[in-house]
C-alpha cells in the first residue's frame, strides 16, 4: 500500500530505530520518479539499472521471478489459444485442437515439467498458432515468444532466472517500488509507479516527496493498439493525454523531465509492414515514412502538447529500447549528466 511505501522510506532514512548507520559511500542523493502507462517499459528500465550496477538478486527474488516466468508462459499460451479461437482458426494439425482447448480452459498453472514441455512444444510449432500469434497485440506477445525459446532451460530442475529472463518477465506494477544504486558518489533512488488508471491517481503524492527528476516512458509501437481503459483511443493517444495532464501538477515545474520513447525495435518491425496505419491515425503526418521520421513526429506531438506557460523547465528526449542493457545504461548516463548539472 501507499502507507507501507512511505513507512519503508521513513525507516530507510533512519527514523525507525537506533542501530548504528553504515558508512555512506555517496555524497549526494537523487530521487527520480518513473512514470508512464502500463507496459511502457518502466519496470524493465529499473531492472536494467540494477543489472548495469551489478546489484545481485536475492534467493527470494529469484524464486519470485521463476513464478512470474512460469505464469508468463502459461498466460501467453492461453492468450494465443484464445486468439486462435477469436480469429476463427483451428490448429493446422487437427490433433493439436485438444491442446488449444487445454490452454484456453487452463485456470491453475501446472509445474513446467517434461510433460508440459512436450505439450507446449507441439502446440507452439503449429502453423496456425504462429498465425494467431502474429495477429495478437497484447503486452504478453513479446514475453511469451522469448520464454518459449527458453522453455527447455526453464523446465530444468536446477533452473535459475538469468538477468535477461528477469528483464523479459512481465508483471503488473502496483503501488511504488524502489531501485537504489550508487554511481559516481551519487545515491540514486528510482521510484517506479504503477501505470494503470487507479495507480496514476497516486502519482501527485509521490512527486511531491522530494523528487528531483521525472522519467516518462512512452511505448512508441502502440500507435494503433486500443487502450484497455478506453477502446476509442490508442495507448499512444492515452499516453499523450496522461503526459499533458502531468503538467497541471505544480510539482512538475520543479523537476528535470526526461521523456523516453521506448520500444523502438518493435516500432521498426511494425512500420516495416507499411505506413497505412500511421496515416489512418494521423492524417496530418508529413515526416519521412521511416522509423526516424515517425519518432520525430511523435516527439513534436508530445513537446507541442504542453502549453508554453507550463513549459518552465528543460525536457530531454531519448529514443530507446530498454531491453538492451548496454544502450539503457548509456541513455541513463546521458540523462543523468543533464539532471546533475541543474541540481
Amino acid at each position: 500500500s501507499l502507507f507501507q511505501f512511505f513507512l519503508v522510506r521513513v525507516l530507510k532514512m533512519g527514523l525507525g530505530g537506533s542501530k548504528k548507520k553504515a558508512k555512506k559511500n555517496w555524497k549526494r542523493e537523487m530521487t527520480i520518479v518513473i512514470l508512464g502507462l502500463a507496459a511502457s517499459g518502466k519496470s524493465t528500465f529499473c531492472k536494467n539499472m540494477r543489472i548495469v550496477h551489478q546489484a545481485p538478486w536475492t534467493e527470494a527474488e529469484l524464486q519470485m521471478y521463476y513464478d512470474i516466468i512460469a505464469s508468463n508462459v502459461f498466460d501467453g499460451l492461453k492468450e494465443v489459444a484464445m486468439s486462435l479461437d477469436q480469429d476463427g482458426l483451428e490448429c493446422s494439425d487437427k490433433e493439436n485442437n485438444e491442446l488449444a482447448k487445454y490452454y484456453r480452459e487452463l485456470s491453475k498453472f501446472p509445474a513446467i515439467d517434461n510433460a508440459e514441455l512436450q505439450k507446449a512444444r507441439i502446440f507452439w510449432k503449429d502453423k496456425n498458432v504462429q498465425t494467431a500469434l502474429s495477429n495478437m497485440k497484447t503486452e504478453m506477445t513479446w514475453s511469451v515468444k522469448y520464454f518459449m525459446e527458453r522453455l527447455e532451460d526453464i523446465a530444468q530442475p536446477d533452473y535459475l532466472p538469468t538477468g535477461e529472463d528477469i528483464l523479459h518477465a512481465r508483471q503488473r506494477s502496483t503501488g511504488a517500488s524502489e531501485t537504489t544504486f550508487v554511481q559516481e558518489k551519487v545515491k540514486f533512488t528510482l521510484v517506479d509507479l504503477g501505470g494503470q488508471k487507479p495507480e496514476r491517481a497516486k502519482w501527485d503524492k509521490i512527486m511531491s516527496e522530494g523528487c528531483k527528476a521525472a522519467f516518462y516512458f512512452v511505448a512508441v509501437d502502440e500507435f494503433d493498439t486500443p487502450a484497455p481503459e478506453d477502446s476509442s483511443k490508442t495507448k499512444l493517444e492515452l499516453s499523450l493525454e496522461t503526459w499533458r495532464e502531468l503538467f497541471t501538477n505544480p510539482h512538475m515545474n520543479n523537476l528535470n523531465i526526461v521523456l523516453l520513447f521506448n520500444k523502438v525495435d518493435l516500432l521498426e518491425a511494425h512500420l516495416s509492414k507499411g505506413f497505412d496505419k500511421v496515416l489512418e491515425r494521423y492524417p496530418e503526418y508529413a515526416e519521412a515514412k521511416t522509423k526516424e521520421g515517425f519518432l520525430k513526429f511523435i516527439q513534436k506531438l508530445f513537446i507541442g502538447t504542453i502549453p508554453d506557460k507550463m513549459r518552465t523547465n528543460t525536457i530531454s528526449c531519448f529514443n530507446c529500447t530498454v531491453l538492451d542493457t548496454k544502450f539503457t545504461g548509456e541513455v541513463f548516463n546521458n540523462a543523468k549528466k543533464q539532471i546533475l548539472n541543474t541540481h
